[in-house]
């Protein structure tokens, strides 16, 4: 079983370290790797994914989050926040279907808290999760700040 870790620069990151325990505490046989995709083999890629029936899906990361939205079947929280961060590959359907569990990350730890305001910085696919899961827990005063205001006011 192969998963990937789709992503433009190279680097470590905390990925693969965490999926290479979990294969070896729990006996998985399992291959998680980096997979570093400059922006013009973004398509070639995904075909390659596609095409080989090892790859059971892959995480999406910087500046695919939001791109790859285009490339899959999304589920309820992609739909509404715009951004994937995990995909899940059908082969007999040959399709990707898309998910985001990044909003439970910020959700989870802030919904016995009261909140009367936040702020998030960036509009990345990180950030459409932030503000999702903010959304979620009723704040009433949400801040967003970017460089450009383009991609803010997509949020």
């Amino acid at each position: 079983m192969k998963l990937y870790l789709l992503k433009q620069k190279p680097g470590p990151g905390m990925s693969k370290r965490m999926f290479d325990s979990i294969s070896k505490n729990l006996n998985i046989n399992l291959e998680y790797n980096n997979l570093v995709t400059p922006v013009d083999y973004y398509e070639k890629v995904l075909d390659k994914l596609m095409a080989d029936p090892e790859v059971v899906g892959f995480n999406v990361t910087i500046p695919y989050k939001v791109k790859i939205r285009a490339n899959v079947l999304a589920d309820q929280d992609v739909s509404a926040c715009g951004a994937v961060n995990c995909v899940r590959v059908d082969h007999e359907k040959n399709k990707f279907f898309g998910h985001n569990t990044d909003w439970q990350g910020i959700y989870k730890p802030l919904q016995s808290k009261a909140i009367n305001s936040a702020i998030v910085a960036g509009a990345g696919g990180a950030s459409r999760a932030a503000v999702y899961a903010l959304t979620k827990l009723d704040i009433p005063s949400i801040h967003l700040y970017n460089r450009t205001q383009k991609s803010a006011k997509e949020i």
